[in-house]
């Protein structure tokens, strides 16, 4: 009777399976999970430790798939409000100078948000100080800035 060795996927114990069975459901007798079983053709001398065989199918191709974790980081660019600010404030420039700076260390701008104080508190203190001012200068809003870098 011809046999071949399978692989559980989830346990990956191996035991031989009549060759009647291959590509059947089968269930593993350690872990009692279902799987297909497959007749695998393999040499084990070629193959790296902790790795697990892949099936040979000719004419086929196999995709190896390599997954990248990327890290976000959040900035954001103060703009000054009042005269002072109307005349000095460029946003534009400001946007592109941080973006520099971070495209520099292999970050990537993803999105750009405008970002105004929606607090009561707030806008009551930026009138105030820009009462206080004569109207030359108070902290406005401006952007926040969404980077984010492959990590590997």
């Amino acid at each position: 009777m011809n046999e071949f060795t399978a692989v559980c996927i989830h346990c990956k114990s191996n035991f031989n399976v009549p060759a009647e069975n291959n590509g059947k459901l089968m269930k593993c007798t350690e872990c009692n999970k279902k799987f297909i079983a497959r007749n695998l053709q393999y040499k084990e001398s070629n193959m790296p430790q902790k790795q697990i065989p892949t099936q040979t199918v000719p004419n086929r191709y196999v995709a190896t798939v390599q997954i990248k974790t990327k890290q976000n980081r959040m900035e954001r660019v103060f703009l000054s409000g009042g005269l002072i600010g109307a005349l000095t404030t460029n946003p534009k420039s400001a946007i592109e100078g941080k973006i520099k700076i971070l495209n520099t260390q292999g970050w990537n701008c993803r999105q750009i948000l405008p970002h105004g104080t929606h607090n009561l508190f707030i806008t009551i203190v930026q009138t105030i100080i820009l009462v206080c001012t004569l109207g030359l200068w108070t902290f406005g809003g401006g952007y926040l800035l969404l980077f984010e870098k492959e990590v590997n």
